[in-house]
């Protein structure tokens, strides 16, 4: 403990938020679809929230906070981080992604759909947008008949375009098959 407080004087004398946001990370390592066990997230929390105070202009730090705020269901707490990190980076493909599948979850499909274009446009290649429309495009499937055939189909399409970016990992590779169509 006494370490801790040691490290923790250091770091905020450097004015590095770095440090925090590599502990933060380090808790949220071992996600089980998606979401990581309480304890682990609240020690991210806490180390995030640490860092957010030694350097708030840390975007990055803000989406790994709203990661973990998102992972234990504080959607509120988790769309302030998303929203603090796109002010301070507009440009932020992770942020926009982030926030999509807050949106997601929601069931607010256009606003989600929306976040993940502004990602494209920022980045045509950034593969993690393509995979998580793809991604919404069979969640809207799922739950409207009245557009099940058009989502799927852009589904399946948004995860080609990802698959042809990354690295086509076995897992990535059975997940695609388990699209409908």
């Amino acid at each position: 403990m006494p370490h801790l407080i040691l490290t923790s004087y250091y770091f905020s004398i450097k004015k590095d938020s770095k440090p925090y946001l590599y502990i933060g990370k380090a808790y949220l390592l071992d996600a089980k679809d998606g979401k990581f066990p309480a304890a682990k997230a609240n020690a991210a929390i806490d180390a995030l929230t640490k860092g957010k105070a030694v350097n708030p202009k840390d975007a990055e730090l803000f989406v790994i906070l709203g990661n973990a705020y998102r992972s234990q269901l504080k959607s509120n707490e988790a769309y302030d981080a998303y929203q603090a990190a796109l002010t301070l980076d507009p440009k932020s493909t992770i942020a926009h992604v982030a926030e999509g599948v807050l949106w997601k979850y929601a069931d607010n499909f256009e606003s989600s759909e929306k976040e993940f274009a502004a990602a494209i446009a920022i980045d045509p290649n950034f593969g993690p947008a393509y995979r998580e429309l793809a991604e919404t495009n069979l969640t809207q499937a799922q739950s409207n008949i009245k557009v099940a055939s058009v989502k799927v189909k852009e589904g399946v399409e948004n995860y080609k375009k990802y698959l042809s970016l990354t690295d086509e990992s076995t897992e990535s590779l059975l997940r695609y098959a388990d699209f409908p169509g």
